[in-house]
């Protein structure tokens, strides 16, 4: 079995505790001792808990993200997303930039990115997929256990991004998430010509 990157999808249907998703993590931690996702499910995640203003969940989130790996997303990624984007726009098939980032960064990494989206992650070529929420995996249920940190680990804010203010009522934990997520979100405006 190789190594594969989990969607957002189907890290929400894990959470949610859909048995046939959990079954299939099971079977790969029989062979692998952590997940890994990208930092755009990363963000994907933390954003809809936090627009949820889902605490508690934000708190196991983050404990999984911890015991877990989160891939960053590098220039090399960034660059095979744009020539995805150029191929399937030239093309005529149209595919979300979110989508094409995270596909950057499982063929960067040479992973089986593993998603519940088959029609728009079917369309990428070069991206290899598989979909754990429709078959159950074979193996015994084993307890999900401890895994090592994640080697990734976020760069200190700059000057500019340290007086970022957010009039709302998040709470001060929720602001310092939203300030150290701000360089990342850069960081993908950037690699599709955005000035932020």
């Amino acid at each position: 079995m190789n190594r594969v990157l989990i969607d957002t999808d189907i890290l929400s249907y894990y959470f949610k505790g859909n048995q046939i998703v959990i079954s299939n993590f099971e079977k790969y931690l029989q062979q692998y001792d952590l997940v890994e996702i990208s930092i755009i499910t990363y963000y994907e995640i933390v954003g809809g808990l936090l627009a949820k203003n889902a605490l508690k969940q934000l708190s196991i989130f983050d404990n999984f993200a911890k015991d877990n790996i989160v891939i960053p997303m590098t220039e090399s990624s960034a660059q095979i997303s744009a020539e995805l984007y150029s191929t399937l726009r030239q093309s005529g098939s149209i595919v979300d930039d979110i989508d094409l980032l995270i596909a950057g960064i499982a063929i960067d990494n040479d992973m089986i990115l593993v998603t519940n989206n088959e029609n728009h992650f079917g369309r990428i070529p070069g991206l290899k997929i598989d979909n754990w929420s429709s078959r159950v995996g074979k193996g015994e249920f084993i307890p999900l256990r401890s895994m090592r940190a994640s080697p990734f680990t976020p760069k200190p804010l700059s000057e500019p991004y340290m007086n970022l203010s957010i009039h709302t009522a998040l709470h001060d934990k929720d602001v310092l998430r939203l300030k150290a997520m701000f360089p990342m979100l850069k960081q993908i405006g950037v690699a599709f010509g955005y000035s932020l």
